[in-house]
């Protein structure tokens, strides 16, 4: 994947995180049409990234400090400690 697709398929993603206001009117980026996914399909993708890293964390050795949790404004916040003792933070964007 080339950076300019990244960072548009990143922007795409943020901005259906956000209320009606900022939702792009096109469909989704040509990225996702090479990837074979729609747009939905990468939304509810993008909503599991939090547990899915929490999950992966976790089965590496790491120390469940707090499970995925949904916070205000929708986030969704974890946190697990390493194996030198760091407190590591694993969130989602606001809205997802």
């Amino acid at each position: 994947m080339r950076a300019a697709d990244y960072l548009k398929l990143l922007d795409w993603t943020a901005r259906q995180s956000v209320p009606r206001q900022h939702r792009t009117a096109a469909g989704a980026p040509p990225i996702l049409v090479r990837l074979g996914l729609d747009g939905a399909t990468w939304c509810e993708l993008v909503k599991e990234f939090v547990q899915a890293a929490f999950d992966q964390a976790s089965e590496a050795g790491t120390y469940a400090a707090k499970p995925p949790t949904k916070q205000l404004r929708r986030q969704t916040v974890s946190y697990v400690r390493d194996r030198n003792g760091y407190l590591v933070k694993i969130y989602s964007s606001l809205g997802t």
